[in-house]
């Protein structure tokens, strides 16, 4: 079509859009918010990252812990926490029953 084409000053014709730079691609906002908080998060892993190396070049030892709790309808409530290090040390146990069974005991134990 007649409106697809453009003359040019040495008579060859052509395309309007391939005489411009492409416009920029829109990004859906969903999209471009997503991209954003990974490109954070993946920051803040690589600081974490960094900071373990620091402390185990001047002699620290780095401990990981975690807690976790399920409802079991036969016995209630019933939580328990894990202990790691890189240096072999891991342990995993139940809470005792006369503490309260919840994540948050069990990672505080």
């Amino acid at each position: 079509s007649n409106a697809l084409l453009a003359l040019q000053d040495d008579g060859k014709s052509a395309h309007p859009t391939l005489e411009s730079p492409p416009p920029a691609l829109s990004t859906h906002p969903g999209k471009a918010r997503a991209s954003r908080r990974l490109a954070r998060k993946l920051h803040q892993v690589c600081s974490i990252e960094d900071t373990n190396d620091n402390l185990q070049d001047n002699g620290l030892v780095v401990i990981y812990t975690d807690g976790s709790a399920e409802i079991l309808l036969s016995v209630g409530g019933i939580a328990g926490n894990g202990v790691y290090s890189e240096s072999g040390l891991s342990i995993s146990a139940f809470l005792p029953t006369d503490l309260r069974q919840t994540i948050n005991t069990a990672q505080l134990f």
